[in-house]
């Protein structure tokens, strides 16, 4: 993880990435890969271990130390008007430097990839570019990008923000229309309640994993009534169908009823967040004493590998707190003005810049 190091200069910003505990690290991990190796050849018992699994995991182990022991840093001189990219493994060290004058911007960007990562680079004219960082959560890149750009002060560009202009509507491949009907997704909708001071809204699992849990659920009891029925005179078998049916009737019971849901309640001045089989088992309880504007925001976050759009409902104060994130404007739009109207709180418009946290 890149960190900021605090320096007596005020002319100097200088981040690194890793440091004496990954040292040690490294060196412990590469040690044990090259004791097992070693412990393996000495001892003729392990031969056949180290033929196949104790060869994958020493190599594990080995190539995590290196890894572990490679340093990074990057430092921004304003005085010599330098930005230097150096990296150091053991005693063999490298480094590059550049001249500061030829960027004029420096931004971020998403690159696909398992997890997805963002990439800080510094930019410039004729296509002049200088990758600094990359980190797999937006706000980091988001936070060092808005650091850099105040000490070299310069424009800072996030890349969800373009994308929010470019592609207002864009989703990956599984948040398409399309396939939220194929699949069945469930919004979070309003439930109806006879208590007056109680707002509440519900939302269950998708109907095709339903759908499979009806499926789930004739089969486990079948392969459970068999094991039940025979008893341990089954055989080796006896194992497998105890297993059997108890993970898919449990699976469908949790498919079936699981749901999640927010209430509103006026009397306490709370919002509950819960989880739960038809009924709430788990809740955050947020006091709402600390806001009193409902707003809705739209924003750039990653699902899976790809960048989604997403509309908050988030609720505004002395802090923030984000209700629920909906795929659908008019959806979260909905939602905005009925917590508006039930809490007698002032509704603000859409932003279409704020950013969303990471998720």
């Amino acid at each position: 993880m890149w960190k900021r190091l605090e320096t007596s200069r005020p002319d100097v910003l200088i981040y690194r990435r890793g440091g004496t505990l990954a040292l040690l690290i490294g060196l412990t991990l590469a040690g044990a890969g090259v004791a097992l190796f070693v412990g393996s050849v000495i001892n003729p018992w392990f031969w056949g271990f180290l033929l196949y699994p104790g060869a994958i995991i020493c190599l594990i182990l080995v190539s995590l130390g290196v890894h572990a022991m490679v340093r990074r840093s990057v430092t921004f001189d304003r005085s010599l008007g330098h930005a230097t990219v150096s990296w150091r493994w053991l005693f063999r060290e490298t480094s590059d430097t550049y001249t500061l004058a030829t960027f004029d911007r420096v931004g971020w960007s998403h690159r696909h990839g398992h997890p997805p990562t963002y990439h800080i680079c510094l930019q410039g004219p004729n296509a002049a570019a200088l990758e600094l960082f990359w980190f797999s959560s937006m706000d980091d890149a988001r936070r060092l990008t808005n650091e850099i750009a105040a000490f070299l002060a310069i424009p800072a560009e996030h890349w969800d923000e373009a994308l929010l202009h470019t592609a207002p509507k864009g989703h990956g491949p599984y948040e398409a229309p399309w396939f939220d009907r194929l699949i069945g997704r469930q919004p979070m909708h309003r439930v109806p309640d006879g208590r007056a001071k109680q707002l509440r809204y519900c939302q269950s699992f998708e109907t095709i994993l339903k759908a499979f849990s009806w499926v789930f659920l004739p089969v486990g009891l079948v392969f459970l009534g068999v094991a039940l029925t025979a008893g341990p005179q089954q055989g080796p078998e006896y194992p497998v169908f105890l297993a059997v049916g108890s993970i898919f009737p449990l699976l469908a019971l949790f498919f079936l009823t699981g749901r999640r849901g927010i209430i509103f309640d006026k009397e306490s001045l709370c919002v509950i967040v819960w989880w739960g089989l038809l009924a709430p088992l788990l809740r955050q309880v947020h006091d709402l004493s600390a806001f009193r504007a409902v707003a809705v925001r739209r924003g750039v976050k990653t699902a899976g590998d790809y960048p989604v759009v997403r509309t908050a409902v988030v609720l505004r104060g002395h802090g923030e707190l984000t209700v629920h994130d909906h795929r659908s404007k008019g959806e979260a739009e909905s939602m905005a003005r009925e917590i508006a109207a039930f809490l007698g709180w002032d509704l603000h418009r859409l932003e279409k810049e704020a950013p969303l946290t990471n998720g």
